[in-house]
């Protein structure tokens, strides 16, 4: 069984993500619209969690459990420390500092019932390598971030078109130009760092 989630989107005429996703044709040009279409737009909430100890239910301190909003489903449990970094917290900034009409969102979606999610954008623009118009690349822009302690939120350029997760954790670990933010109390403060790495 896949454990890719119903909803995704890719704009190709393959099947990718294991046959998972949805194409389409007109990508979006927001990342509002592009975690709608994702299936992304819920939230992430800590809630506290307790344990059955002769009967009586006893706070465990130091640890929260990541629940879902929609679906009421735990993520994960986490130290009470870890930042939550929500969908729209980690992608929404894409906008601020790449949106415009040459940004077209091409990939998105989440993995394990939301703990790992990722949208994917390309530029409407070639890069030449050393000017020379027979080697020309498509870049494209990956960000990813999870629910779950396993991935801190990432940004990355690549060449690569992706269509799976391991080509997607394939693409970050390669990447030359990359940027992540761990899930620690100034996190969000971090994002416009991504400028400066994306160029």
């Amino acid at each position: 069984m896949s454990n890719y989630d119903n909803k995704q989107f890719y704009s190709s005429e393959r099947q990718p993500w294991h046959g998972a996703a949805t194409t389409i044709v007109d990508q979006p040009k927001s990342a509002a619209e592009a975690i709608a279409l994702a299936g992304l737009d819920w939230t992430v909430e800590k809630a506290d969690i307790s344990a059955d100890i002769n009967g009586q239910q006893v706070a465990i301190d130091g640890k929260k459990a990541l629940v879902r909003s929609d679906t009421g489903k735990v993520l994960s449990v986490m130290s009470d420390t870890y930042e939550v970094v929500q969908n729209t917290q980690a992608f929404g900034f894409v906008d601020d500092i790449l949106g415009g009409p040459d940004l077209r969102f091409t990939t998105g979606g989440s993995l394990n019932g939301g703990k790992r999610i990722w949208l994917g954008a390309e530029m409407d623009r070639d890069i030449f390598i050393g000017g020379d118009p027979d080697e020309k690349i498509q870049p494209y822009i990956m960000f990813a971030n999870s629910h779950d302690g396993t991935m801190a939120v990432s940004a990355w350029i690549t060449p690569i078109r992706l269509a799976c997760w391991n080509a997607l954790t394939y693409s970050m670990k390669s990447a030359k130009r990359s940027w992540k933010a761990r899930h620690t109390k100034n996190v969000t403060g971090k994002f416009m760092d991504a400028r400066q790495m994306l160029g």
